[in-house]
Parts: C-alpha cells; sequence; structure tokens
C-alpha cells in the first residue's frame, strides 16, 4: 500500500480502528500482565507505527479492546501513551466481568481494566464503551438498545 501524505486537512477525518484481543484470564499458566510483559515494546513498536501512518495520511488511530486482563491491558496502556482513544468493548456486563479478576494475581489488573472503562465512559480522548451480552448492547451514558446478537 503506497505512502500518502497530505499537505492539508482532509474534510474527514480518515479513522483507523486498531482491534487487539488476547485472552481472558485462564487458570493456565502466562496469562497475567506480569508474566505478559515481556511484549509491552512489541506492543509499542507497532502502535507506534500504526499511530504514524494514520497520522501521515492525515488521520488518526483509536484503539477497540475487550480489557481483559493481561495482553488487553498491556496493549491499551500503550494506546494511551500515543494519546489514542482507547475504546472498550466488554463481553459481558461489567459485574459479570468482574469475576475474571477474582484472584489475588489479577487484582492490579482489574484495578487497570476499570480506568480504561471509567475513561471510556468519560469519553476520554474520544473514546467510547459497549457492553455485548446476548442481544443486548448498552451504549455509553446508559442508553440500552437491541441489535440482535453481535
Amino acid at each position: 500500500m503506497p505512502s500518502t501524505s497530505y499537505e492539508f486537512s482532509p474534510l474527514i477525518t480518515p479513522v483507523w480502528i486498531i482491534g487487539f484481543t488476547g485472552h481472558r484470564p485462564k487458570d493456565a499458566p502466562g496469562r497475567t500482565s506480569a508474566e505478559l510483559e515481556h511484549v509491552a515494546p512489541l506492543i509499542r513498536a507497532e502502535r507506534k507505527a500504526l499511530h504514524a501512518k494514520a497520522r501521515a495520511q492525515a488521520g488518526r488511530a483509536d484503539f477497540l479492546c475487550g480489557a481483559a486482563a493481561g495482553a488487553d491491558l498491556i496493549a491499551a496502556r500503550e494506546a494511551t501513551t500515543l494519546g489514542m482513544a482507547v475504546h472498550i468493548m466488554l463481553p459481558m456486563p461489567e459485574n459479570e466481568f468482574a469475576n475474571d479478576f477474582a484472584k489475588p494475581e489479577f487484582q492490579a489488573d482489574w484495578l487497570l481494566a476499570q480506568q480504561f472503562i471509567q475513561d471510556a465512559m468519560d469519553g476520554v480522548n474520544g473514546a467510547t464503551f459497549r457492553v455485548m451480552s446476548g442481544t443486548l448492547l448498552r451504549a455509553d451514558r446508559g442508553t440500552d438498545r437491541e441489535t440482535g446478537h453481535l
């Protein structure tokens, strides 16, 4: 794909959505943020390259993840260092999602996930928050609507 730099602002800002998913924490070893921290420099480099490419094309790059412990949260953290909007889409209601963080080794991850959720609900850097649960999608600010299976 050719690289194009624009010397003017387009009428509509192109937005690149960078989706990321790791795994919800399980009992298998290697799933905590501490165990996955070694991948942070790789994630940082990729985010930085995609962010630069979007900016070179007069656009911006936003980040989307499910806020799972481990790689999701590491990638979200790296996206915020670049000033990207971090959109959060939970796979279930927040109170059920919290159960994934019940073990002591996931408590720090849960605090970070809650911060990302709150920032998304508050629209920090243009972020948004969604919850998928069966056929119900709860949009930010508490608006409910039926959407069919997502």
